[in-house]
């Protein structure tokens, strides 16, 4: 009995030590594992509110923070009668491609006020351009301190934007997984955890304060390639952060509302394609003659037929992004809908660039509302209920992703009926008919009230984000729009002429640059469009006078390089063509046109067999085969009338 009361009493002072120790290292500021993003880091980040100066008790937007998130300021401590929403997410949730003015938490409070006046219904919009949720999760914490009403997240669209490293997901047991998670509750775990973490390398990425998406790097789209172990990663940062936000509304007692996401499937195809591994180049070239017989049968209004061939195409590789569109728009024209959305939904899934949500996103966010008992507001099937046959495509949206004006409106609707049926509001907006009434008269009035030329700086946002992700035909078309009411916007004939340079009309472009440097604010851009132009029109000393004319602090020196290669190889300085060129993809290895250009640098130089390995890069990063090196040695030396051998 001695024994046992000894043991005990140890215990007893063991437990009682934990207790202590948890306590001062609560006191101490040490946030547990369960409370923290396990995946990345943030280093470098400022406030997105501050106070505003001369204005006691005001807080606006931080100036660093006026590229990401709508121009707002609000009171604190919050006014009596203020009933505050704070709706969170990336572009969408901002408004995008306008402005807060039409964004679905404007819309929310929009109707809200109009119904009555008793209550202020504040909008506090914390859509911030490209932000992912792991960043979303940043924000939801630090507006914690402003006091809260009601949290809307709406997040899943940006997931794959930044580039981030992750450990190799493993499929732990359910016991392993239990033990873990009830571990990271602990700060004395937490603090042990951190000092073994501290001693090994690449443990967890560390991000800048603001986003830095891939897309916007040299190279753009071509970033992107299959990577099943990132996109495990992803998931599992993903259903982390949205279970992390989850756990924090809980305990800081913030109501909270999730949102599901819908994507644009039938009016925008995939924005890269990519063949499954290990594909033989007779089976890609059968691949191929399948894929243009059926679009050639689908042109011809011979749907069953090019769905044969679309079937077939599919025996050989099915993963080609692009392939299941094309099938979900023959089987959308049989009237088979359900399956063209499951080939739509493939398609996205497919996506190399998936700047649509995944539907695993979608399913965890119905899994966590079921599981936490948190309101849902199911939007992605909100929109399929509307949609012509159940497909969203453009008739609900602008881009991809991005809503129209109704279409944000009707994420307000859905978010506001999931308010209503779970009691959140002081007062229910919608509570009978005659109250719906008015509130779908107050959103036609408000719609009715956009100007033209604000429905034209949307095409233009919609044009930018299309050029920036390599969708060319998409982006021309929308800012045409956008220049037809336009006129005082320089980016946008910039835009134009960067779409005409791709579709090999340089003098066209030029025209588009010049009109873009009378009007003024994209002087470095437009001088590398203009640039570009003279190297497609074969004026290599033009182009390289262009080049210099720019400011040394103001080049993009791989762009720099690269172009001034092109130049110099035309300008028949082969020698430095070749030494910018290979700078230049020294510094972005993946660069095709800088590829291609070194690869004739080196015919044109007569070093064979670097030639013939540049092109080959080239080649594989492009899709081609290598026998095609032949005719490019051929076409590369009667360009530039070099009498070369074996010709």
């Amino acid at each position: 009995m001695k024994n046992i009361g000894k043991t005990l009493s140890a215990l007893a002072i063991g437990i009682s030590l934990i207790i202590v120790i948890e306590g001062l290292l609560a006191v101490a500021g040490v946030t547990p594992l369960r409370d923290k993003d396990p995946f990345v880091g943030f280093k470098g980040s400022s406030p997105v509110f501050i106070p505003k100066p001369d204005h006691l008790g005001t807080c606006y937007l931080n100036p660093a923070k006026e590229t990401y998130f709508n121009k707002q300021e609000f009171r604190y401590p919050k006014p009596q009668r203020t009933f505050r929403i704070m709706s969170f997410g990336g572009s969408t949730t901002y408004g995008r491609p306008y402005i807060n003015n039409t964004s679905f938490p404007h819309w929310i409070s929009g109707i809200l006020n109009n119904a009555q006046t008793s209550i202020n219904f504040e909008n506090i919009n914390m859509g911030g351009i490209s932000y992912a949720s792991y960043r979303v999760r940043i924000l939801v914490r630090g507006m914690a301190a402003y006091s809260p009403d009601l949290y809307v997240l709406y997040s899943g669209h940006n997931e794959f934007l930044e580039s981030r490293t992750f450990q190799k997901i493993r499929n732990e047991p359910e016991t392993l997984r239990k033990l873990r998670s009830f571990l990271h509750r602990s700060r004395i775990y937490t603090v042990i955890s951190g000092a073994v973490s501290s001693l090994r390398k690449g443990r967890k990425t560390i991000l800048p304060g603001s986003v830095n998406a891939r897309l916007e790097e040299i190279g753009g789209y071509e970033l992107y390639h299959r990577d099943p172990e990132f996109r495990k990663g992803v998931i599992a940062q993903y259903r982390d952060s949205i279970e992390g936000i989850i756990r924090f509304c809980r305990k800081k007692n913030i109501p909270l509302i999730l949102c599901t996401l819908p994507s644009n499937l039938t009016g925008v195809s995939p924005f890269k394609s990519e063949h499954r591994p290990g594909l033989s180049a007779a089976d890609l070239g059968e691949w191929n003659r399948l894929i243009d017989s059926a679009e050639g049968e689908l042109g011809r209004h011979d749907f069953a037929g090019a769905l044969n061939r679309i079937r077939s195409a599919e025996k050989i590789d099915g993963s080609f992004a692009y392939l299941q569109f094309i099938k979900g728009r023959i089987l959308m024209e049989l009237g088979r809908y359900e399956e063209a959305g499951k080939a739509f939904l493939m398609a996205k899934e497919e996506d190399i660039v998936p700047l649509r949500a995944l539907e695993t996103f979608n399913n965890a966010i119905r899994t966590f509302a079921e599981r936490y008992q948190v309101p849902l507001a199911d939007v992605e099937a909100a929109f399929r209920n509307v949609a012509p046959n159940g497909l969203p495509g453009n008739e609900l949206f602008v881009d991809h992703v991005h809503p129209t004006i109704k279409g944000q409106q009707l994420i307000a609707w859905t978010v506001l009926n999931t308010a209503e049926e779970n009691r959140i509001l002081p007062f229910d907006p919608l509570r009978d008919e005659l109250s719906r009434e008015k509130a779908m008269a107050f959103l036609k009035e408000e719609n009715d009230r956009v100007t033209p030329r604000y429905r034209a700086m949307g095409y233009w946002g919609v044009g930018r984000v299309f050029h920036w992700a390599g969708k060319y035909p998409e982006a021309r078309t929308a800012l045409l729009k956008a220049w037809d009411t336009v006129r005082d916007v320089a980016e946008i004939p910039l835009l134009l002429g960067d779409i005409e340079i791709i579709r090999r009309n340089p003098r066209q472009a030029m025209d588009y640059f010049q009109k873009a440097q009378e009007i003024g604010g994209e002087e470095v851009r437009t001088a590398y469009g203009m640039a570009t132009a003279a190297i497609q029109l074969s004026e290599g000393e033009r182009a390289l006078g262009i080049l210099n004319g720019i400011p040394p602090a103001e080049r993009s020196p791989i762009r720099h390089l690269g172009l001034s290669g092109e130049a110099l190889l035309l300008a028949g300085r082969t020698g430095e063509a070749v030494k910018n060129l290979e700078a230049a993809i020294q510094k972005a290895p993946e660069v095709r046109r800088f590829l291609f250009s070194l690869a004739r640098a080196y015919v044109v130089k007569g070093d064979e067999s670097y030639a013939r390995k540049t092109f080959n890069k080239y080649a594989e990063l492009s899709g081609l085969a290598e026998g095609d090196y032949g005719d490019f040695r051929r076409t590369t030396l009667d360009k530039f009338h070099v009498q070369g051998r074996n010709r």
